[in-house]
């Protein structure tokens, strides 16, 4: 790892490498001795052959770059693992064996994988950059999407499902707004995939913690099921959809847990076509059985609603 410090006397702008941390050298500029600072991911490193420009969101799953790779100059989305996950050989482990299955996937509408590894203890994943917003930023500004927009974002997602399932053996286990990316031409692409749910958004259900986000988590996920099945997506979706067309989901206060299990969800806020209002209902079934059984079956039904 490579990063920019300054002269704290002159002001000129110098480099370390993260071995030399710490250490006392003398400024090549005005001569005086500095002591290097601790190494840091800022504007200007390098990591693992990518430069960071710009800070673009953090959270306790990881902090997010703007970055250019090097050897390529692309513009790419650089991951790197938070310092308590780092620390943890085997999340370390994980996380480079799933990133490099995120990297096999090659779909319109997945977000893709360039690289994955190590520099000097910090753990990347370099992906596609696209410019836009995920769709709950979007619903933040406009509140709720016309039918046909979010149909058409819909039809993006269970194609990304149907082919990270089929060919894969992979599912999302998070669908949510948060995690589709639309980029400035109105393509959505699908975040995440592949990445496991020790990785994701983790959830207390009762006395377990359980991967996924509560307001979009299906009631098999809720009462601890761990058999993997296309179905739990597909019900996620739904969510999803739901809250595209209504600005908010089914259930998103009180015990959102007990409503995903036991209650039906409210009525549409506006007036939908019957034909998408069945399929959204039909996905929201408490039932894994009542619902459609694969992404095929959704994608035929969503593409064939008129609007």
């Amino acid at each position: 790892m490579r990063f920019p410090f300054s002269c704290p006397h002159c002001g000129t702008r110098l480099e370390a490498v993260g071995e030399q941390a710490g250490t006392d050298t003398n400024c090549p500029a005005c001569g005086r001795g500095v002591t290097v600072p601790p190494k840091t991911v800022a504007p200007g490193a390098v990591i693992g052959g990518f430069r960071v420009e710009r800070l673009l969101a953090e959270g306790g799953r990881g902090t997010v770059y703007l970055a250019t790779q090097l050897s390529m100059d692309r513009v790419v989305a650089l991951k790197i693992l938070p310092p308590d996950m780092a620390a943890d050989p085997a999340l370390v482990e994980q996380f480079l064996n799933e990133a490099r299955l995120q990297a096999k996937l090659d779909h319109p509408n997945v977000v893709a994988a360039y690289e994955a590894g190590e520099d000097d203890g910090y753990y990347y994943l370099a992906m596609k950059y696209v410019t836009g917003e995920n769709l709950a930023e979007r619903l933040r500004r406009r509140g709720r999407l016309p039918e046909r927009e979010a149909l058409r974002y819909a039809l993006s997602v269970a194609r990304a499902l149907e082919y990270a399932w089929t060919q894969h053996r992979i599912l999302h286990h998070d669908v949510k707004p948060a995690n589709i990316l639309v980029d400035t031409a109105g393509e959505a692409y699908l975040l995440d995939m592949g990445i496991s749910g020790r990785f994701r958004e983790r959830s207390q259900v009762g006395s377990e913690w359980i991967e996924g986000t509560p307001e979009y988590m299906s009631p098999e996920r809720i009462r601890g099921q761990r058999e993997p099945d296309p179905r739990t997506d597909i019900y996620s979706l739904g969510v999803t959809l739901y809250e595209l067309l209504n600005g908010l989901p089914p259930f998103y206060e009180g015990n959102i847990e007990y409503h995903h299990l036991h209650t039906t969800p409210p009525p549409f806020t506006i007036e939908l076509p019957m034909e998408l209002a069945q399929i959204i209902l039909r996905c929201l079934s408490k039932s894994p059985d009542s619902r459609f059984q694969s992404a095929p079956e959704l994608l035929e039904a969503l593409e064939s609603v008129d609007l």
